[in-house]
């Protein structure tokens, strides 16, 4: 659940989008450093999730996997708002091969 604050008139999203007095952001107006915090913020909520359900990320390097986590869902907003990552390249790589496989 987001806290809300209200600063000098704009309504936000704690800690990382700005939204109208409507209530509404408006995602085409986010830039890339903005959806990178929003990514990095879900990732780590992940992790903190993860931890209390005593899942014992400290055995081993978890930076490894969970830095795909953060960059996959970075490309999945990037794609929302028509901007380009690397990652969209191998997904849709896959989606492609698991069509084709589909439809033999």
């Amino acid at each position: 659940m987001s806290q809300e604050k209200e600063e000098n008139g704009t309504v936000l999203i704690f800690p990382l989008l700005k939204k109208s007095p409507q209530g509404e952001v408006d995602i085409n107006e986010v830039n890339k450093k903005e959806i990178d915090n929003l990514a990095r913020h879900y990732t780590e909520q992940i992790l903190f999730n993860l931890r209390n359900h005593n899942i014992p990320l400290g055995s081993y390097n978890v930076e490894k996997d969970f830095n795909l986590v953060f960059e996959s869902l970075k490309s999945a907003i990037l794609r929302t708002v028509g901007k380009h990552h690397v990652m969209q390249d191998y997904v849709d790589h896959v989606h492609m091969m698991e069509s084709k496989m589909d439809n033999s």
